[in-house]
């Protein structure tokens, strides 16, 4: 698409996930809508933006070479986490990354909660092969613990860390917050070796990036 040097071209490569409002910007712009984009449609589709909406398809450096998308300026992640794009390749070429703290709060605090008893109550094996009895077990034979009886460690304390506080609590579970490793601990957390002994249930809320490898 040609453009003048004072437009920006916008290219929404995940839109299935919400509308794409319109934009109040001190220069026109120009935009493209894709419900979803493959790793194989990526090169063409952003060829000529200056800015890309994305959410969670993977923008690897191979993507990001300025001769690749030589105009691009910016990237906005609707999302809170930044994992799916290469950052030192941003960085590189001075591309800005944006993305959206406290996105899905609410969403995916309760799918944590929602998974936490799928897993204690082994809800898909007893769904799978119909008995209850010898699969509502822990690892040494005991009935599950029930919720006042857990001890909820986080790790991971921002918006979403203190949304499933709340909804833990709200539950009767008890709840530690750990600090990070080697550092004491600020008040109202806890030693990170003290959130390894005392939890019976531990979430890691934080971005994958460095953790966990692509």
């Amino acid at each position: 698409m040609t453009q003048s040097n004072d437009t920006h071209h916008i290219v929404a490569i995940e839109a299935v996930h919400c509308p794409i409002p319109t934009f109040n910007l001190p220069r026109p712009y120009t935009m493209d809508k894709y419900d979803w984009t493959a790793q194989s449609e990526l090169a063409d589709r952003i060829k000529d933006v200056t800015v890309i909406l994305t959410t969670t398809i993977r923008l690897s450096a191979e993507v990001l070479y300025p001769s690749i998308s030589p105009k691009l300026k910016l990237i906005v992640i609707m999302a809170s986490s930044t994992d799916c794009v290469d950052r030192p390749a941003c960085k590189a070429r001075g591309t800005t990354i944006c993305n959206c703290p406290g996105t899905n709060v609410d969403s995916v605090s309760e799918h944590v909660i929602g998974s936490y008893f799928a897993t204690r109550r082994t809800e898909t094996e007893w769904k799978t092969n119909g008995s209850l009895r010898p699969r509502l077990r822990m690892s040494d034979g005991k009935p599950p613990l029930l919720c006042p009886q857990e001890t909820l460690g986080i790790l991971g304390y921002g918006y979403l860390g203190q949304r499933v506080e709340t909804l833990a609590r709200a539950l009767g579970m008890r709840v530690i917050v750990s600090d990070h490793k080697g550092v004491i601990p600020r008040s109202g957390r806890v030693y990170f070796e003290t959130f390894l002994k005392r939890s019976t249930v531990s979430d890691l809320l934080s971005e994958f990036m460095d953790i966990i490898a692509w």
